[in-house]
């Protein structure tokens, strides 16, 4: 009987002992907080003090209940300030990201010190720098449950944005005075980015796109250049990671006239050998809707197509600086490259490709005006497609995408109306980071029609019910694993998302303002294009993205009713003959398809966003 006593008294021991120790004893079990997507700035100097303010008010919030408790929280934040002082400030490092190894050696690798964050909880958070520059705090006690996979380390966070945009476990234990207060927007806006001929600064432009002490939108205007060199694109590329290297993929021509070329601006070397990776990623790209002597695609484009203000050439790279100043202004430029246009006077090298089969073999002179983007790191989508079915390391790169980049580049797509959102538009680095390229398509731009009534067509694989979706829904390539990318698979059942209170902030502007307005402030190029992106704001603000896409596209899905016989509106993917799906993956007439279940390719339902600067699940 004593023996029986002894052992049940040893069984519960431990749980008195639990219960016995101090509350602050207990902080190391709960659920780490996330990091706030609100920058804050700090000006040079004023660190020391910010983080002595944010230590004095946890000190004056928090009651002491014992002079042990007291003594613990002292060294708590002691062994923050010794250890954790480096993690005061975030910056996004455009430049940092090689955007890939192009016929390099990788001893040849400029290594450029970037800040990030490191977190405890994760081994490669440290390689995901934020965007901007972010207030960091002590986070307080959580009572959510325990976790055995989470440090005894203090953790960083910045206090959520607001109750609609922060997650429900930073909402619940923030105090308002934490969350600093949005600008009220002055038009004009000011710029993000000033202009030195062709050149701009983007990561400097990316941080003050981010900041919470002001609303800004786009490039100034740039006075022009005529000392830059047009460069070639090297005809393949890899990925920067050493065992990756060895996979030189490449890079698709194009299917349309416009010509890209690399603007160097840094090196006045007019031979091919500057082509270190480092010193590449440092230039941005230059995209030509056509160049007067340059036939591609069999075009003839001459001075009088790229000199109409209201022709189709130069109105398409308008549209590019107004997708950037709405982007700015709606906090989402972190998943696209920035764009800007200035007027180039240059020689475009001879050898650009006319064709997949042919080359020009001439240079020819070019003086007009150029889409011009910053680079983005990784390769595209496509190019890791060719390398996942025969390598499961690549192949787990697409299944690694984080779900907030996930979820908000399915938010930049609706609200800005994508309509050519394929794999070799979006780039993906080694370490899951991606990147939105070529945005030249959207707000209506790729299939407007006003006697169609093809005003807004939206085709992503971000977004379910799509020509661009539909086709890599149940693809073999990339090992399979494509399904993953489509937004439903990282947010809750009910595929709600959480608005980013920047984003709400910009679609309740939109929201309120007359479309002549919007024209005027971002430089929309029709008023179609204004008239319908407030429509979808109004949508997405009062009846969630699901609701608001199906609107959308009911103007395709009308065009898909009146050719049952190529859509097939009635039948779900697995009622579909394969001829019958071959043809819907290829016919454009409508962007327009059946939305199936998501297929989430090995990712758990309901994304990771552990290490996520803000969870947007509703």
């Amino acid at each position: 009987m004593e023996l029986r006593l002894t052992r049940s008294f040893l069984c519960i021991l431990p749980f008195l002992l639990l219960f016995a120790l101090p509350s602050v004893a207990h902080a190391s079990l709960r659920a780490p907080r996330r990091v706030s997507s609100s920058p804050h700035i700090l000006k040079p100097g004023e660190e020391d003090a910010f983080l002595q303010s944010q230590k004095n008010l946890e000190s004056s919030s928090t009651a002491v209940s014992s002079d042990e408790d007291e003594i613990h929280r002292h060294h708590h934040r002691k062994h923050y300030e010794n250890d954790h002082t480096h993690h005061r400030i975030l910056r996004k490092e455009h430049h940092d990201h090689r955007a890939s190894n192009e016929r390099t050696e990788p001893s040849k690798e400029v290594a450029t010190p970037s800040a990030s964050v490191k977190s405890d909880d994760s081994p490669s958070s440290n390689e995901r720098p934020h965007v901007g520059i972010y207030k960091a705090t002590i986070s307080p006690p959580e009572t959510s449950s325990p976790s055995p996979s989470q440090s005894s380390e203090p953790v960083l966070s910045v206090s959520p944005s607001s109750s609609s945009s922060s997650s429900s476990t930073s909402s619940s234990s923030s105090s308002p005075q934490d969350v600093p207060p949005l600008p009220t927007p002055k038009f004009p806006l000011p710029f993000c980015a000033e202009c030195s001929g062709c050149a701009v600064d983007w990561t400097k432009a990316s941080i003050k796109a981010n900041s919470v002490d002001e609303v800004c939108a786009g490039t100034a205007p740039c006075p022009g250049c005529d000392n830059v060199i047009l460069r070639r694109i090297n005809g393949t590329y890899a990925l920067k990671d050493k065992n990756r290297q060895k996979y030189k993929v490449k890079r698709e021509v194009g299917a349309s006239a416009a010509t890209v070329l690399r603007a160097d601006y840094v090196n006045t070397d007019w031979t091919d050998s500057f082509d270190a990776s480092g010193e590449l990623l440092s230039l941005p790209f230059v995209k030509f809707p056509c160049i007067p002597g340059l036939p591609r695609h069999n075009r003839k484009c001459a001075r009088q197509h790229i000199e109409d203000e209201k022709g189709k050439d130069l109105l398409s790279i308008r549209n590019v600086e107004s997708v950037q100043k709405l982007s700015d202004f709606c906090g989402l430029e972190n998943v696209a490259s920035r764009a800007w246009s200035a007027n180039v006077k240059s020689t475009a090298p001879a050898g650009i490709p006319l064709d997949p089969w042919s080359v020009h073999p001439e240079s020819v002179a070019v003086d007009q005006l150029g889409a011009f983007t910053s680079p983005a790191a990784g390769i595209g989508l496509n190019s890791i497609c060719q390398i996942a079915n025969s390598d499961s390391d690549v192949a787990h790169i697409i299944e690694s995408v984080p779900s907030e980049q996930i979820v908000r580049a399915a938010l930049y797509e609706f609200i800005f109306c994508s309509g050519d959102r394929h794999t070799q538009n979006v780039f993906i680095d080694d370490d899951a980071r991606l990147k939105l390229i070529d945005n030249d398509n959207l707000l209506g731009w790729q299939v407007y029609d006003e006697h169609k009534n093809r005003l807004c067509a939206i085709s992503s694989l971000f977004l379910p019910g799509n020509l661009e979706s539909w086709r890599v829904r149940e693809s073999a390539e990339c090992a399979g694993k494509l399904g993953s990318l489509d937004y439903r698979c990282h947010v809750n059942a009910n595929a709600q998302i959480k608005l980013p209170r920047r984003t709400k902030q910009c679609l309740e502007h939109f929201k309120s303002t007359s479309v002549d307005e919007l024209v005027e402030q971002f430089g929309i190029v029709r008023s179609t294009f204004a008239r319908t992106l407030k429509q979808r704001s109004i949508d997405l603000l009062e009846l969630g993205l699901p609701k608001a896409l199906e609107n959308a596209m009911k103007a395709e899905h009308e065009i898909a009713k009146e050719k049952s016989d190529i859509f097939h509106p009635e039948l779900n993917w697995d009622e579909m003959t394969r001829e019958q799906r071959q043809r819907m993956a290829a016919v454009r007439d409508s962007f327009w398809r059946r939305i199936e279940p998501p297929n989430c390719a090995g990712v758990p339902m309901g994304g990771r966003w552990d290490n996520a600067v803000e969870d947007l699940r509703a």
